[in-house]
């Protein structure tokens, strides 16, 4: 197995060493990241005075690499952090820049920035002090956030030679992880406009185009392997899933035939479907589940489409009603009411968990003498036995015993939000513990998409659509009836079926019979079973 393994990554080094620019394309499970870290392990030891920029698509990608490789000449950042890095001292070319997406966004909508603001912008009127990149537009006070990052990013490099000859000196190799999700800004950027320049900079990107789930991403580069821009190395190896799962993932995909490549674990699939939207209660009784621990949220997951699904399962659903927009509860930055609450929740935990220490220090209660340490303690005590308690009452004595306090931005969020806070603060407390759970991965249940990524002993995928009509699993399994929509569900459940290191259950709650052809292909006769209100 490790013939096979150094096989591949001695493609990726001759890659390097002949400095030909490359992508890296592998399958779920396939090493990809090891083969980037090993990559830039090599890199390093021929040359420990390398200077390389390593961009990826999440903070926690970011911290790993950054952990496993810490050498000098290591950038690692997010794209968008990357991007804003090269552009964020040319003040007043991005003040023009600015101007010009502007106009541009009135001719061709959504190729510019969107300005709603009343301030007339022009080449002549808009002289910010500053350009800052922010989780908020605010054209007006140069304050600008991701979106407008690339495209400022993809237009200054196309309009100024120079800056791509400053890229160019400052770093000998630019890698790109999980391209498949890099915007086509970014990528056109690389691999049209930088490379136009014929810099020394070698490119290399790895991951996975069957994995392009979130929609804002590239997807393939085939165009530029076909064009001779990159070269490709596959990796067809699989050192997560078991044999079985590897199987079916061969069968979903045939683009890459995956074979067993690490000490991988003895394991099943089984698929099972009922006519009748069977309750998930009774379908967990299926012998298929004999060996499962759904407390065990580290090992075992059961996976949604959408967080409404979940909501029901794991009962927070009342949060949801409040919200029509679930981003700012489960978004990358949500709402101060959201945030309050789920701090609040953290320091119950961190008391009820016993990590004392933490949680003194994460509550605003001031400690100055040994009294005061027994007062907290007696005070969470009771805010803990707060079980069948409302939210606002939790909030009001938790503020009130100055363990977590209302500030004035809770205050004026309140104001600004009548309805929504005086509707959140009537749900039970105990939905808020739920959602905390859920937000924190501390339950067994996670979304479809939230997943990717990762990956745990056993995997219960429950197909469906939620109402969400940008996937539609009759169609993957039955009669394609928009090729979009199908590609988006059937790269979904790829991911979600790859994330299984053992055991892999899939579960059909209103299975049709234009559906048994393709599930019988894929999953065998003999690992299907019907499930009914009688199991």
């Amino acid at each position: 197995m490790a013939g096979k393994i150094n096989s591949h990554l001695d493609k990726i080094y001759k890659k390097i060493d002949s400095h030909k620019n490359f992508v890296v394309n592998g399958g779920a499970g396939s090493g990809k990241t090891y083969a980037l870290i090993q990559s830039l392990q090599h890199i390093f030891s021929n040359n420990p005075n390398a200077r390389v920029a390593c961009i990826t698509y999440t903070n926690v990608a970011v911290n790993e690499i950054r952990e496993r490789v810490p050498f000098e000449g290591l950038f690692v950042d997010t794209i968008h952090n990357f991007v804003w890095e090269q552009i964020r001292n040319y003040k007043s070319n991005l003040s023009s820049a600015i101007v010009e997406l502007i106009l541009c966004e009135k001719e061709t909508r959504g190729a510019g920035i969107r300005y709603l603001g009343e301030q007339n912008i022009t080449y002549d009127t808009y002289h910010p002090e500053t350009i800052e990149y922010k989780e908020y537009l605010n054209v007006e006070d140069g304050v600008i956030s991701h979106d407008e990052v690339l495209k400022l990013g993809k237009l200054l490099f196309s309009k100024y030679p120079l800056i791509n000859r400053i890229l160019a000196d400052k770093y000998d190799y630019i890698f790109v992880d999980e391209y498949q999700d890099t915007s086509n800004l970014i990528i056109s950027l690389l691999l049209e406009t930088f490379i136009g320049h014929k810099p020394k900079t070698l490119i290399g990107l790895f991951g996975d185009p069957m994995q392009s789930i979130y929609g804002t991403g590239i997807g393939d580069v085939g165009k530029y392997i076909t064009d001779g821009v990159l070269d490709e190395v596959v990796i067809e190896g699989n050192r997560r899933c078991s044999e079985k799962v590897i199987n079916l993932l061969n069968k979903i995909r045939t683009d890459i035939t995956q074979t067993p490549e690490n000490s991988n674990l003895e394991g099943n699939v089984t698929f099972l479907y009922s006519n009748n939207s069977t309750d998930i209660d009774i379908v967990k009784q299926h012998f298929a589940f004999k060996d499962w621990d759904f407390n065990n949220s580290e090992d075992t997951k059961e996976l949604y489409l959408t967080h409404r699904l979940i909501s029901r399962r794991h009962n927070f659903q009342s949060f949801l009603s409040a919200y029509t927009n679930t981003d700012r509860i489960f978004g990358d930055s949500p709402d101060k009411l959201i945030s309050h609450l789920l701090k609040l929740q953290e320091m119950i935990r961190l008391y009820e968990t016993k990590k004392y220490y933490e949680f003194i220090k994460a509550t605003d209660y001031k400690i100055f003498y040994h009294k005061d340490k027994q007062n907290l303690y007696d005070k969470i005590q009771i805010l803990s036995g707060m079980k069948e308690a409302t939210i606002q009452e939790i909030v009001k004595f938790a503020n009130e015993s100055k363990i977590c306090i209302i500030d004035d931005k809770l205050k004026q969020f309140a104001a600004d939000h009548e309805e929504l806070y005086t509707q959140v603060m009537n749900i039970k407390y105990s939905e808020l513990v739920n959602l905390y759970e859920y937000v924190n991965k501390h339950s067994p249940y996670s979304t479809q998409h939230g997943i990717k990524g990762a990956e745990f002993n056993d995997v219960f995928v429950i197909l469906d659509n939620g109402n969400w009509n940008n996937y539609n699993y009759e169609q993957l399994l039955g009669t394609v009836r928009n090729q979009n929509t199908y590609d988006r569900t059937h790269k979904l459940f790829y991911v979600s079926c790859s994330r299984a290191k053992r055991n892999l259950v899939v579960y059909c709650p209103n299975f049709k019979e234009g559906m048994r052809a393709k599930t019988e292909e894929w999953f065998g006769k003999e690992n299907m079973f019907l499930v009914d209100k009688s199991v």
